[in-house]
């Protein structure tokens, strides 16, 4: 992702309703870096709800429509997938 697109993403997670635990940029690195290093494949199912909420994994964003939630979701389907890249190609860098 580019610098606009990290920012606008980071701005969503911080001001989105229904969320009040959501991860910020940073800890979300570190969580999807885990989940691409893991032995096992997991679903963006299965750990997407904690990107919303780091407490209970309950609570999902309320998006202002169907175009918004393509965007976000597919920022950080793209950031996960850049993340992955980076570890698969150059791990040492």
């Amino acid at each position: 992702m580019t610098d606009d697109e990290i920012k606008e993403f980071d701005q969503f997670l911080l001001d989105a309703d229904g969320l009040e635990e959501a991860m910020d940029v940073s800890t979300l690195d570190g969580f999807l870096t885990a989940i691409v290093c893991g032995p096992k494949t997991i679903m963006p199912s299965e750990w997407m709800r904690w990107v919303w909420d780091t407490e209970k994994g309950e609570e999902t964003p309320t998006f202002k429509d169907h175009d918004e939630a393509q965007r976000i979701i597919g920022l950080l389907m793209r950031h996960m997938n850049g993340i992955a890249a980076t570890l698969h190609e150059s791990p040492k860098d």
